[in-house]
């Protein structure tokens, strides 16, 4: 019998349980019958610690940016040089735009072929 779509959609227990099946490759049905309640409690546990996979996308971009810093040769720029920060600006020099711009500039110039290859 499905589940009413409203139950669903409110209900987080549920919501993480289809979440990490995905997560490990089972259905919710294989995971509750394979994990021990002090497994399933840790992964529930490290599933709401902090965002994975594409919900970390700017994450994976500031990889993607690092990468094409090094490959273009600069080779100072670090990861923290890279990822967005969402931490206050007061009393710190606005260059945030500019360092997003720049990174832009650099992929774009990584990629500047008709073909759509890197150079």
């Amino acid at each position: 019998m499905p589940l009413p779509r409203q139950t669903f959609a409110n209900d987080k227990t549920l919501l993480l349980q289809f979440e990490l099946a995905s997560y490990l490759g089972m259905t919710r049905g294989e995971l509750l019958r394979r994990l021990s309640p002090s497994e399933y409690v840790q992964w529930i546990a490290y599933m709401t610690r902090e965002p994975r996979g594409d919900k970390r996308i700017d994450a994976n971009f500031a990889w993607l940016i690092l990468s094409l810093r090094r490959m273009l040769g600069d080779s100072k720029s670090e990861f923290k040089d890279c990822i967005l920060t969402f931490e206050s600006t007061r009393g710190q020099k606005k260059d945030g735009d500019k360092k997003i711009a720049n990174a832009f500039r650099m992929y774009a110039k990584a990629f500047d072929r008709k073909d759509g290859k890197p150079k």
